[in-house]
């Protein structure tokens, strides 16, 4: 019997449990720097420590109470939003399980009811007065609307916009470093959101939200994550872990 002991990261153990499955020719141990990046937590927040003082006076209000706060934050788009956000933020931490999320071995019944009446409230609020539809357009059948949704896939602004050109020709190095680190945090559970979407779907459907599902999971290759080139690009930025946990610090309504 060897006198030495073996010790094994987490990465390398959940390495080891998954190679007897059906993708064992994909699954093969990741280089030392994949590995030693898998040990930070993620997504890179700090563990919780209690709502935010407004989100517990507003769980612990009436709902007449709380559409009178809704309603005098509408006057103002950016404090409106910051709440919406900040606040279905922290509750959807919980909902995930990450550790910013006041997620506990034993349940809470009336803390739980508080959060979740809450949780309709804000998106009610979000839906119906925040986030503004505009004017939808109406077809006179469905070769129409099909145009008209290969136009507007080919032309949105998450594929068109001036912010893009602003970036390749103009933005300095803070305002890319500031770009980078918004698109961190908007990026950082997008596994997660499109999990989700596979839910409920059937068919074609669902064919395609797994395959972009399978997508983000790097296909079975831990070092093809999405999340993992986030890690890569925090880890290469001067102080990276450190920058982003104080952005998120002092930007709780649009880093949540």
């Amino acid at each position: 019997m060897s006198d030495s002991t073996e010790t094994t990261t987490a990465s390398e153990r959940a390495i080891k449990q998954q190679k007897p499955s059906s993708l064992t020719r994909s699954l093969k141990t990741p280089a030392d720097e994949a590995l030693r990046l898998y040990e930070h937590y993620w997504p890179p927040v700090e563990h919780f420590e209690g709502f935010d003082p407004e989100l517990t006076d507003f769980m612990a209000a009436t709902p007449e109470k709380q559409q009178a706060i809704l309603e005098g934050l509408r006057h103002d788009p950016e404090a409106h939003g910051r709440f919406l956000h900040g606040h279905l933020g922290s509750i959807y931490a919980h909902s995930f399980g990450y550790r910013d999320g006041a997620f506990t071995r034993h349940t809470d019944d009336t803390a739980e009811i508080a959060q979740f009446a809450a949780k309709i409230a804000l998106e009610r609020e979000l839906f119906d007065h925040w986030a503004a539809l505009g004017d939808l357009p109406t077809f006179t059948d469905q070769t129409e609307a099909a145009n008209h949704l290969d136009e507007l896939a080919a032309t949105n602004p998450g594929v068109v916009h001036p912010l893009f050109d602003f970036i390749r020709d103009e933005a300095s190095r803070e305002q890319i470093e500031r770009f980078l680190l918004c698109e961190t945090i908007r990026n950082e559970v997008v596994d997660d959101e499109v999990a989700l979407l596979v839910v409920g779907l059937q068919g074609m459907m669902k064919a395609v939200a797994a395959a972009n599902l399978w997508d983000e999971c790097g296909r079975g290759k831990l070092e093809n994550f999405h999340t993992y080139w986030l890690r890569r690009l925090l880890e290469a930025t001067e102080d990276g872990w450190n920058t982003l946990d104080r952005y998120r610090v002092g930007h709780p309504g649009s880093a949540s």
